[in-house]
């Protein structure tokens, strides 16, 4: 069966203290949090045909859309991701899955370093960082309608909300993190999060060539 690129979008407004990606509210009163899954390359018929208890629980619990991206260029992941986080077509980069904790190794040096030099800009050691983020920039301002990259997490910061974006759909081989493209604001920044290759663990069921599989018991410190 072919699968057409898609984006399975499930936010949940719970009043639990669930953790995986959330947006809070920064002032005091009693708000409820949203958790966002993306689940990509996958449709309605993948759904429908297998059994999936935990995913179909989520679905019967929470709400759904199935959505296809249009975006203003190929349907590849970093335009796709890149449009969801802009609100309308929108581009990518070559290099946009480069996100990484600001605390990261990346070629022998921090994240944060690269990231300065890149923009001039110093981010928090908690922060999530996109080194390719001027790239971004330049490659929307040649469209032909206005584009703001970090459109997204603009509209949330200036609206009070927190946002942790947790999940890492790469491998320790080449780490290619995407999720952060639609949560980042127009600095290339989300403020908290972790995308290194500590939310991943070995599966060792799988004959993948990279086994790797989200590790569901890491260490939580975004509640």
């Amino acid at each position: 069966m072919r699968v057409i690129r898609k984006v399975l979008i499930a936010a949940f407004v719970l009043s639990l203290s669930f953790q995986f990606f959330m947006l809070t509210s920064a002032y005091g009163f009693d708000s409820k949090k949203v958790i966002i899954f993306i689940v990509d390359r996958v449709n309605l018929n993948d759904y429908l045909s297998n059994d999936l208890p935990t995913i179909k629980y989520l679905m019967e619990n929470g709400t759904y859309g199935l959505m296809t991206v249009n975006s203003d260029g190929a349907k590849t992941p970093e335009n796709v991701y890149m449009t969801l986080g802009c609100g309308t077509r929108a581009v990518g980069s070559e290099k946009a899955f480069l996100n990484f904790n600001a605390s990261e190794l990346v070629y022998g040096e921090s994240a944060a370093s690269v990231f300065k030099r890149n923009t001039g800009l110093k981010p928090q050691f908690y922060n999530i960082v996109n080194l390719d983020i001027a790239q971004i920039e330049r490659n929307n301002l040649l469209r032909n309608h206005i584009v703001i990259p970090g459109a997204m997490g603009n509209l949330l910061e200036n609206t009070g909300k927190k946002i942790a974006v947790l999940g890492n759909e790469g491998n320790t081989i080449e780490p290619k993190r995407y999720a952060p493209l639609i949560f980042m604001n127009e600095k290339g920044i989300v403020e908290f999060g972790d995308v290194s290759d500590s939310v991943l663990k070995r599966d060792v069921m799988s004959l993948l060539a990279y086994p790797q599989i989200t590790n569901f018991f890491i260490k939580n410190t975004w509640s």
